[in-house]
């Protein structure tokens, strides 16, 4: 009898605590570091429905949920006690294949939503518009987005690559673009910095090759709220 009583009062507190971590997250704007946000209602739908749960069985002395369950939801609320949220940055880049050529699929559907006004494009657009277009049709294109500086050893000291993860699910299939970036100042900035670039585009002759690369400066700037990009 003992037994049960602790397990069941061991659901109700993994069930309450899933449901008020998952509030707080919400609370605290923090839920965009996982999901997309047009997941977020269901998200915390769900939360009050734990929270739900978890009262009632503690109210009404329900039997304790089967313990492979109770195992699936211990996972997730020991994962955010354990692991601080932040943002995927620079030290993921190898895993999510961080260069301009990423994702033909999200950026052949993206295209059709290119606006004329180049400064007016993001990341994701201005990839889309460097793997669609031929680069000799963007140059001196003006650009003005943000990103996070990520870094590679054979990159000049003026030289950085601007980065951002475009999420359409949750950060598990994030996909990061980048674009190369000669700047003035490039030099005083490192990796997971976060900057906004404001130059012009001129494609770039390396090793023979064309690449496409911005001419200009880089300004700091705070990690914006919703450091990723939403398709």
């Amino acid at each position: 009898m003992q037994r049960q009583v602790l397990e069941r009062w061991l659901s109700v507190g993994v069930m309450f605590g899933l449901g008020a971590m998952i509030i707080y997250k919400w609370q605290t704007n923090r839920l965009n570091l996982y999901i997309h946000p047009r997941y977020t209602g269901l998200l915390v739908a769900t939360a009050v429905v734990l929270l739900l749960a978890a009262v009632g069985m503690a109210l009404t002395k329900a039997p304790a949920i089967p313990k492979r369950m109770l195992a699936l939801l211990t996972i997730p609320v020991a994962f955010a006690l354990l692991v601080p949220a932040r943002p995927l940055g620079a030290n993921l880049v190898s895993g999510k294949a961080l260069n301009a050529n990423s994702s033909d699929n999200l950026l052949a559907r993206w295209k059709t939503n290119l606006s004329d006004d180049s400064k007016s494009w993001t990341l994701l657009e201005w990839t889309t518009a460097v793997r669609q277009s031929d680069l000799e049709v963007l140059r001196n294109k003006q650009a003005a987005f943000e990103g996070f500086v990520y870094r590679t050893p054979d990159l000049p000291a003026d030289e950085v690559l601007v980065g951002r993860y475009v999420v359409t699910c949750c950060t598990a299939d994030g996909t990061a673009l980048s674009l190369r970036v000669k700047a003035t100042n490039g030099a005083d900035f490192s990796n997971d910095q976060w900057v906004r670039v404001e130059g012009t585009f001129v494609p770039a002759e390396i090793n023979g090759s064309i690449v496409p690369q911005i001419a200009g400066t880089l300004v700091s700037i705070e990690m914006p709220s919703s450091p990723y990009l939403y398709p």
